[in-house]
């Protein structure tokens, strides 16, 4: 190749790659002009609901699982002149399939490298197990016809069985994702009282060590022997991308956990009502986003956490602009770890050694919305409270374009805001600016008497307590209307939602809200196109009610 060659291709690829960047423009302005009819349309759409075994599923997930499904149909069937040929095809693409579940040991830094959310990066490692298996299922099923049994004796259909039988287990295992396939072991285990105590920390070790196996028999499966340069590729893929995913995280702990002037983090332990309030010291100054998390290992709480390296992922419930040398955490005292915690707050209240890796997470840009409504039930106020900081202070700096923020807080029983009430009293405090108040706090209780009147509390009356469970609806539809908005001394300033500008709503409640202000949403978006929902990373877990709650409550007439 001469020069004028070399010259007209490099000449040639310039033009190209402008061409090509005009063309993303305009797809990419093509795709904010019908977003918004997009997420009517497919996301916010329950084409099945929640159902104790299954679901929820939307319409664009079972899309994505349609059109995933039918390319590696396509994949197995097209062009396959015998059931020899099929059966080499389907053990393929069930190793290709399991590539994407060895990038790296946890999910929470996939997801920060891939720019996408846990939930997210779950659904993908679900779809990608679960296909696996019906693939290599498939492949087990057609080398029996083949050969008219499955000899166990020979040690790469030996191999194979134990490699289904693998899959399987990870599949039962996979929590968060399939709930058909894990909600028969949940139920079995959940009557099992050693396993049900470290459930989380049980299944998640589990998981590791049988995909650790799993990965060896595969290899001991298709080894040298085999004849496709796709699978010998395959091999060779899963251990470099998982060494150097694990090589980078470890580095970025390293890097997070120790520093000259202070060798580790320490954790300060106390009890807040309710709650296990933690306050953790790094060694080195970072930048938080709202919205992240850290998994956090603290070895001296139990003899247990230091040996099998029980760590744990928490929300930080702090934010500050500038770097931070202190996160501060709420923790709801559950089971496994978390009770650990909560034994270790009645103790004593000393520092802890503890390391952590992250901050993890897709924080939701709610900045960038005229209104913002937040919904939280329990402790899920947790990961609402750092966005209200957040906006609050750059509302103060001018940075954020929002002027409106209603927090909607759901609890069970009258005074269960203590553990939270003064991080939302200084939220009241610090909305001040030119004697202008953008932010409402409405608190429901379930359990509060009927019968008693809201009672208003805090600066200029916006902080409501009511009783009973949020009308979603209402509320919605008022704040879209701008019925609740910047309070000033010669009164509120009514602004309507659509000239304001467009409304977010980010939720981190249980179950039944999150469904319910679902479907408010998607009623409202035909009125308000612009308005959009975001559930963040944390929700907090439905507390089950024992057989003599629900007997009580059919008796008083209370049932829920």
């Amino acid at each position: 190749m001469d020069e004028t060659q070399i010259y007209a291709l490099v000449l040639g690829g310039l033009f190209a790659s402008l061409v090509v960047a005009r063309l993303l423009s305009w797809l990419y302005q093509d795709f904010l002009r019908y977003k918004t009819w997009l997420l009517r349309l497919l996301v916010y759409p329950y084409l099945m609901r929640r159902h104790r075994l299954a679901g929820p599923w939307t319409r664009a997930q079972v899309i994505g699982y349609l059109l995933y499904l039918i390319a590696n149909i396509f994949s197995a069937s097209f062009r396959v002149s015998s059931i020899t040929a099929a059966e080499s095809r389907t053990g393929i693409l069930s190793l290709v399939n399991v590539v994407p579940l060895f990038f790296g040991l946890h999910l929470g830094f996939l997801a920060d490298l891939l720019g996408i959310s846990l939930r997210t990066y779950h659904w993908i490692h679900s779809a990608a197990a679960s296909m696996s298996m019906a693939l290599a299922t498939t492949h087990v099923i057609l080398h029996a016809v083949i050969h008219g049994s499955v000899s166990l004796r020979a040690r790469t259909q030996l191999y194979g069985v134990i490699v289904c039988l693998f899959l399987i287990c990870l599949l039962f295992l996979l929590l968060n994702a399939t709930k058909a396939a894990t909600s028969l072991l949940v139920l079995f285990a959940a009557r099992i009282k050693i396993v049900r105590r470290p459930s989380y920390e049980l299944f998640l070790r589990s998981h590791q060590i049988i995909a650790a196996l799993y990965a060896i028999t595969i290899w001991r499966h298709v080894g040298s022997r085999s004849r496709s340069r796709i699978s010998l590729l395959c091999i060779q893929i899963i251990p470099g991308v998982f060494l150097s995913t694990v090589l980078l995280e470890t580095a970025a702990i390293i890097i997070r956990n120790f520093a000259l002037r202070q060798p580790y983090a320490r954790a300060l332990i106390y009890k807040k009502g309710k709650a296990v309030s933690l306050s953790l010291s790094v060694p080195r100054p970072w930048n938080i986003r709202a919205g992240q998390y850290i998994n956090l290992w603290i070895p001296g709480v139990s003899f247990r956490s230091f040996v099998t390296l029980q760590s744990h992922p928490f929300t930080i419930a702090s934010w500050t602009s500038g770097k931070a040398m202190s996160l501060d955490f709420l923790i709801e005292p559950r089971a496994g770890f978390t009770k650990l915690l909560a034994q270790v707050a009645e103790r004593s209240e000393r520092p802890y050694i503890a390391f952590f890796s992250g901050p993890h997470g897709t924080p939701v840009p709610v900045g960038s919305f005229g209104s913002v409504m937040m919904v939280a039930s329990g402790f899920g106020i947790a990961a609402q409270l750092p966005y209200l900081k957040e906006l609050i202070e750059g509302y103060n700096r001018c940075e954020v374009r929002t002027r409106r923020i209603h927090l909607i807080w759901q609890l069970r029983e009258q005074g269960e805001e203590t553990y939270a009430e003064d991080l939302v009293d200084k939220a009241l405090q610090d909305d001040t600016l030119d004697n202008g108040y953008i932010l409402r706090v409405s608190i429901f209780t379930e359990n509060r008497p009927h019968d008693l009147v809201p009672l208003t509390k805090g600066t200029h009356g916006r902080l409501i307590f009511y009783s009973g469970t949020v009308d979603l609806d209402k509320m919605l539809s008022a704040d879209l209307r701008g019925e609740y908005v910047n309070f000033h001394e010669d009164g509120f300033s009514h602004i309507d939602g659509r000239e304001s500008g467009s409304l977010v709503v980010t939720v981190a409640a249980n179950v039944a809200l999150r469904d319910c202000l679902r479907e408010a949403v998607l009623r409202q978006s035909t009125a308000y196109p612009s308005t959009r929902l975001f559930e963040l990373e944390y929700q907090p877990l439905e507390i089950e009610r024992t057989v003599w709650e629900r007997i009580r409550d059919l008796l008083s007439g209370s049932v829920r």
